[in-house]
């Protein structure tokens, strides 16, 4: 009985054993019982080499931290690493200090020790090359094991490097370009870190306040983000005014500080790109938001940074059909619709863009012109009514149904295209008698007044306009069965108690095929059937693969 009890012990303590060779812990860190039961601060004291460090811990306050109940990573750099350092400038110690204690444990193995967040909020940063972090440091002491922690000794002290936004803020007076970023600053309330102390007199609370700094720029293009790797260009005044009065006209808001402002942050934003760009620096790059600059000024200044680099230059370029592309609006993004049960979005992977676009269920009747031969064998010609449609079960019957897009645009001059495609079989059968697809675009510019129906006191189905008014619109005509992308042109509207702006005829004016944008921001468009009849029955289809607003901008070399 014994015999087999030792067998079942050994057996135990064999897959014991085995499983603890899986643990990355197992072949750099054999703890003592007495280093487990030591916290972080206890490991850091006993060890001579790091008496300068536990000094700095202490009168920082850190010692309190690492002798907390949290899991930490500490990094202490030997005492020869201190030459040099002021002990007595508390806070330039305290920076040191943060910059050396990371949460969480990590062994000196683990390949996520390389990139963790320091607890200022520093990365550290591995050197495969080298095989030092943050500098010149390499891994000296490593995995001394506390019941809260790790401490690895390093030789050197980890070199502590401002952000990109740290650096350029140091500079804010110098450049107006950080000046303008700066402006973007509000201070908000840390709701999670500010302390209720009591409630005043009408019975609202009051708090021991921890403010913070927000700043709306810097969550767009995250200069302080050291867990990213940018690389940042600050042009001096006059190469940054130059870049601006060129943004400036397509910017336009409802008031000048408005327009300055937006103008100055697309200015700004248009100079951040991915990852550290080395010298010598490339003529033209892509930016985070993928438009070409063409850097082509003298460098003025350069600075390495924790999460990237900056460069100060005289100047920069960036044409303006880089910047001001075409917007695309796939039709199967319609954001409302006037009844979406009659939408269908369809899968067309051989020829429509993005693999979609989207029918409107309805109908129309229109007249053709046949030719014939009489009896007598002369040439007759009779008029033919055909109805077009997809399904008797689904018939969108409402004048001017309408289809809702939103687009982004600047205030400068486009041109309108579309794809419409009737690929509906027996639409184009007959060659002779091939549906005519009309269909009415209005636009709702932005900051202005929303498009709407039922306003109207002659027609209560006419779509209220303020862009073009109610007897102007664009229109689209294509032929079903033939795939092309087709120009709008604005067109005269009928509009009485009768007639909720069935087209009339095509403008022949100079602008005729221009939308004019005054302010940039963001326009709707409402695509719309009834084009030629009101008849319940009647009242056409719509089709949208996309929409394409092509600015028109002045030749740039």
């Amino acid at each position: 009985m014994n015999r087999y009890l030792f067998a079942l012990c050994a057996a135990v303590l064999g897959l014991l054993s085995s499983g603890c060779q899986d643990d990355p812990w197992n072949e750099r860190v054999r703890p003592t019982e007495k280093g487990v039961s030591l916290t972080l601060m206890d490991v850091i004291r006993e060890n001579s080499d790091w008496s300068t460090f536990y000094e700095a811990l202490t009168a920082t306050g850190y010692d309190s931290v690492l002798n907390s109940a949290n899991s930490f990573t500490v990094f202490a750099p030997a005492n020869s690493a201190w030459q040099g350092v002021k002990m007595d400038d508390i806070a330039a110690l305290a920076s040191i200090v943060a910059s050396h204690i990371a949460y969480e444990k990590k062994a000196s193995a683990d390949t996520t020790l390389r990139g963790m967040q320091m607890i200022n909020g520093k990365t550290l940063r591995y050197n495969a090359q080298n095989q030092t972090f943050n500098g010149s440091s390499k891994i000296a002491s490593p995995d001394h094991v506390a019941s809260n922690g790790v401490v690895h000794g390093v030789d050197k002290m980890f070199v502590v490097t401002k952000n990109i936004w740290e650096y350029i803020l140091e500079r804010r007076s110098d450049y107006s370009q950080v000046e303008y970023i700066y402006g973007w600053n509000r201070r908000e309330m840390d709701m999670v870190r500010s302390v209720r102390k009591g409630v005043n007199a009408q019975g609202q609370p009051i708090y021991d306040t921890v403010w913070v700094d927000v700043n709306e720029f810097l969550e767009a293009v995250p200069l302080n983000d050291e867990m990213q790797e940018l690389t940042y260009i600050v042009l001096d005044d006059k190469g940054f005014m130059n870049l601006y009065d060129k943004y400036y006209p397509y910017f336009a808001q409802q008031n000048e500080a408005a327009t300055e402002q937006l103008t100055s942050l697309h200015v700004c934003r248009d100079l951040v790109f991915r990852g550290r760009i080395n010298l010598p620096l490339p003529d033209s790059i892509a930016n985070i938001f993928g438009v070409t600059v063409h850097l082509k000024g003298n460098m003025q200044k350069s600075f390495e940074a924790s999460n990237g680099r900056v460069y100060v230059l005289s100047s920069a370029d960036i044409r303006l059909r880089d910047k001001i592309k075409p917007v695309i609006v796939e039709g199967e993004n319609f954001t409302a619709a006037a009844d979406p049960q009659y939408v269908f979005t369809r899968y067309k992977p051989t020829w429509a863009s993005e693999a979609k676009d989207v029918m409107l269920a309805g109908s129309v009747t229109q007249a053709f012109r046949v030719k014939g031969v009489d009896e007598w064998g002369n040439t007759q010609y009779t008029t033919v009514n055909k109805t077009f449609l997809w399904s008797d079960k689904y018939r969108a019957n409402m004048n001017n149904f309408w289809i809702e897009y939103k687009a982004d645009v600047y205030s400068v001059g486009y041109k309108i295209y579309c794809v419409a495609y009737d690929d509906i079989e027996g639409h184009s059968s007959d060659p002779s008698q091939r549906m005519i697809l009309e269909q009415k675009l209005f636009i709702s510019m932005p900051g202005s007044a929303k498009l709407s129906k039922g306003a109207n006191k002659e027609n209560a189905d006419a779509v209220e306009n303020s862009y073009l008014g109610n007897s102007v619109c664009f229109v689209a005509v294509d032929t079903a069965g033939v795939h092309k992308e087709t120009q709008l042109y604005k067109w005269s509207l009928k509009l009485d108690s009768k007639s909720p702006q069935l087209i009339n005829a095509r403008l022949t004016t100079t602008d005729a095929d221009v939308m004019k944008v005054d302010k940039s921001g963001q326009l709707t468009l409402w695509l719309c059937n009834t084009a030629r009849s009101t008849a319940a029955s009647a009242q056409g289809m719509l089709f949208l693969d996309y929409i394409k607003l092509v600015p028109i901008l002045k030749e740039e070399e």
